[in-house]
């Protein structure tokens, strides 16, 4: 077996250090930054658009399981182009970004990049809306939620939540896993929409009876009316006064008055009060 000298071990030991020295340098070249970054760049840029297909994949089976039970139901699928950009920056001896500094003054100076590499992508703009009939300005769509595990919290499927006016769609409670029951819970919901309109238009008509009838028993106070509150009429008379009369409608489409509440602007005796009100004889 041949042994090798000294001079040539110390040779074969300084060629491996200049070997190590060169790869160090490499590792913190700006040319190793450089790559590594943009390798890592397409590789997040290819997982993000990899989980946008994913995503639209579970909207179209939503909107399927949907537009089987009810035709009243739109999928709004939308690709937008984008560019996804990379700054890159100068790197210091150890081949570490350098993104900021310090001034004269010893204030932080955020850097500029050195280059910007850009990579097209795109996304999608997804939505499931619901077309049928419902009271203007409402909107109402379905969305899916992540349905984890209890004990790992791992996501092993989905659920579908109705979103629109007048639902509380953020806690659990709303969640659903059948088509039929996202319809019904829309259908529920305008329905109850409906009443609400139709009550509040009905107290708006009967006010606005109330008030012309209003106009027509108290004409001599009309301008000391300061405020109207649906059928509440305040009124100031001269004396500083005030009075809140009540209008309602009763049972046979009567329209009555009656004092809400009286206000003082000075003292009264009370007694004097006492008796003049004992002096009012109300309805035998």
């Amino acid at each position: 077996m041949m042994r090798l000298s000294d001079e040539e071990i110390a040779l074969i030991e300084q060629k491996r250090a200049e070997e190590k020295a060169k790869q160090d340098e490499l590792l913190k070249s700006y040319d190793h930054y450089k790559q590594g970054r943009t390798s890592q760049f397409i590789k997040t840029n290819s997982l993000r658009e990899t989980a946008e297909e994913t995503r639209k994949k579970l909207y179209q089976t939503i909107y399927d399981d949907l537009v089987s039970v009810s035709k009243d139901f739109t999928f709004v699928c939308e690709k937008v182009e984008s560019e996804a950009e990379l700054p890159l920056y100068e790197i210091d001896d150890n081949g570490d970004e350098i993104r900021y500094g310090q001034n004269e003054e010893g204030e932080t100076i955020w850097y500029n990049p050195k280059e910007t590499i850009k990579l097209p992508t795109y996304g999608y703009r997804l939505a499931i809306k619901y077309t049928g009939r419902m009271p203007e300005n409402h909107r109402y769509e379905v969305v899916p939620v992540d349905k984890t595990s209890k004990y790992s919290g791992r996501v092993i499927g989905y659920k579908m939540q109705v979103r629109g006016t007048g639902i509380d769609s953020w806690g659990k409670s709303g969640q659903m896993t059948k088509a039929s029951s996202v319809h019904k819970k829309i259908l529920d919901t305008i329905e109850g929409a409906f009443r609400q309109i139709e009550y509040r238009t009905a107290q708006d008509q009967r006010n606005d009876r109330i008030k012309e009838r209003f106009k027509v028993e108290f004409s001599k106070f009309e301008k000391n009316v300061i405020s109207i509150h649906e059928s509440i009429f305040q009124i100031k008379l001269d004396n500083g006064i005030t009075l809140n009369i009540n209008g309602y409608e009763d049972s046979n489409g009567n329209i009555r008055f009656n004092k809400d509440k009286i206000s003082f602007p000075y003292n009264m005796d009370a007694l004097y009060l006492i008796g003049m009100l004992n002096e009012i004889k109300g309805e035998q």
